[in-house]
């Protein structure tokens, strides 16, 4: 029977997969493009932004498939007692997850509205929720 984490760990596994092959496919696009002309400047942008969004996804398949070795390992009594501390949450969390998501691109929608045209890193939709969530974090940006 397939529970909601193995569907969660397939579709990961799967977008990893086809992420990896248009990253390999972006960089040979590029490499070639400077190969064929190699004194124009090219925007390499787009090649970070497949690796952020590769590592993204392998990021969160490693998270779920340690809930689910978690599952796994219900014979030790605190790891069982950890799970289901972990199973009762989840509910919570997925909500609080949902909740939060919804008042952040909300947040990162103003800032993005607002600062676009003033403010560098703010120019885009993306830019705008990376440095609202290093904000978040605490980190400081110069």
């Amino acid at each position: 029977m397939w529970n909601i984490i193995d569907m969660i760990l397939i579709g990961l596994a799967i977008a990893c997969v086809i992420s990896q092959i248009a990253q390999n496919v972006t960089a040979d696009v590029v490499i070639n493009k400077v190969i064929q002309n190699p004194n124009k400047f090219y925007n390499l942008s787009l090649l970070v932004s497949w690796e952020n969004l590769n590592w993204s996804l392998v990021g969160f398949l490693i998270f779920f498939f340690n809930i689910r070795i978690l599952r796994l390992l219900k014979f030790s009594k605190r790891l069982s007692l950890f799970v289901d501390v972990l199973h009762r949450l989840s509910r919570d969390a997925f909500n609080f997850g949902f909740f939060f998501m919804i008042i952040f691109m909300s947040f990162t929608q103003a800032f993005y509205l607002i600062l676009n045209t003033r403010v560098f890193a703010y120019n885009t939709v993306i830019r705008s929720a990376e440095n609202l969530f290093k904000m978040l974090l605490g980190i400081i940006f110069l």
